[in-house]
């Protein structure tokens, strides 16, 4: 039985003041910081993969269906005045810039290293560090037991990796007292669950031009999606207590006022 309470998951505010400070990255999203490249999984060397092209057009649509996530993780991590901390997948980065430029807090990021051209660029242009790390396979590159904050955004859902063990391996350079901010869609979101009533499958297709020497998966965007439930007892089981948990959908989509149901689970831990 989980320990923390799930009648207490509530549906996130949005700050205006936070939104208009991200809004103000849209201008550096160029072809210089996100030049248009081919996905790293590269299913057909040589050609270029349309449907997952990726260039300033995606970084843009990116920032804006994730303001409401973004929103909501800089409300969560504010308070962490000067903190030191890690974003682990960092991806686009736009949340790291704006927690480094206008709040204070001192970051480190890791990304897969063939994601380093697609990714990593405005990072690097704003003078934030980017580690190389492939989760499961590398060693952790951040120092045991040195920072006040872990970030796992948006990266769980895409792992071919037992959860609580990835768990446990991302808050190894977490301090005793350190936070753990955690978010992934909710697999039991309203839209889902209309699309099952409808008779809509709501897993990715395997890809029919997948080449036979390679694994399908390996072009599925999401490998696994989680109930909220779920993700309560995952973190539980990698010896974290859940301090904050709270959800919240894509820009322009309302929320449903049973949190239980909206689109990401967004939560704050600590090491028990």
């Amino acid at each position: 039985m989980s320990r923390f309470d799930i009648r207490k998951v509530y549906n996130a505010s949005f700050d205006p003041e936070i939104d208009a400070q991200l809004m103000t990255l849209v201008e550096h999203i160029t072809e210089e910081n996100f030049p248009p490249i081919q996905d790293y999984r590269d299913l057909h060397p040589g050609e270029r993969d349309h449907s997952s092209h990726l260039g300033p057009e995606t970084a843009r649509v990116s920032l804006h269906l994730a303001r409401p996530r973004y929103n909501l993780m800089v409300q969560m991590l504010r308070p962490l005045k000067a903190a030191r901390g890690a974003d682990i997948g960092a991806a686009f980065g736009f949340l790291d810039v704006l927690l480094v430029e206008r709040y204070g807090l001192r970051i480190v990021a890791t990304e897969h290293q063939a994601n380093f051209p697609a990714y990593t660029g405005l990072l690097q242009a704003r003078g934030i560090e980017v580690r190389p790390w492939l989760l499961g396979r590398d060693a952790c590159p951040l120092e045991p037991q040195s920072l006040d904050f872990v970030i796992f955004a948006e990266v769980l859902e895409h792992l071919k990796l037992p959860p609580v063990r990835t768990l446990r391996e991302i808050i190894t350079p977490l301090k005793p007292s350190g936070a753990l901010l955690l978010t992934t869609p909710n697999i039991a979101r309203q839209s889902n669950i209309d699309r099952l009533q409808w008779g809509e499958n709501i897993l990715e297709p395997f890809r029919e031009d997948t080449p036979p020497s390679r694994d399908v998966t390996d072009f599925v965007r999401h490998i696994r999606e989680y109930t909220v439930h779920e993700v309560v007892d995952l973190m539980e089981a990698a010896g974290l207590q859940i301090t904050e948990l709270a959800m919240c959908n894509w820009m322009d989509e309302p929320l449903h006022p049973d949190p239980l149901r909206n689109r990401y689970t967004c939560l704050l831990a600590t090491i028990e």
